[in-house]
């Protein structure tokens, strides 16, 4: 999944890097936005996380090229496509609410398939990933 975000955030990256003669492109930004098993509702402490999380952003990026945001889920939830999807439109949502435009937004849904199975390290697939993607600097 990892790899689809890494994808994902180069691909939407790529067109600044064009853009971007004589300077480099700045990094986009990644964060996970965790939800309860089986629930595309954010918590109050998450919509908190992210609000101050894109403050925070916002004052170091304060243009956006992309935003790209996949909604995951685990394949024992019930119906996990349509969870993965509500998941990646309710962030969506709120990044509406909370003010965040950019050029591009790619909003998607996708059954959650750990890259190393079983590793206590692994993220879980209850959440929904944002990447912010910067424009060029001038």
């Amino acid at each position: 999944m990892k790899r689809i975000v890494l994808f994902l955030s180069l691909a939407l990256a790529l067109p600044c890097a064009f853009a971007c003669a004589g300077s480099p492109p700045i990094p986009g930004v990644t964060r996970d936005i965790n939800f309860a098993f089986n629930s595309s509702e954010m918590s109050n402490a998450e919509i908190l996380s992210l609000a101050n999380w894109i403050v925070d952003t916002h004052s170091k990026r304060s243009v956006l090229e992309g935003v790209s945001i996949t909604g995951l889920a685990d394949k024992r939830e019930h119906n996990p496509q349509l969870i993965a999807e509500e998941r990646a439109n309710i962030v969506k949502r709120t990044l509406d609410v909370l003010g965040v435009r950019a050029a591009k937004f790619e909003v998607v849904g996708h059954l959650y398939r750990a890259a190393v199975p079983n590793d206590k390290f692994e993220p879980t697939g209850t959440r929904a990933e944002l990447t912010l993607i910067p424009e060029c600097p001038e």
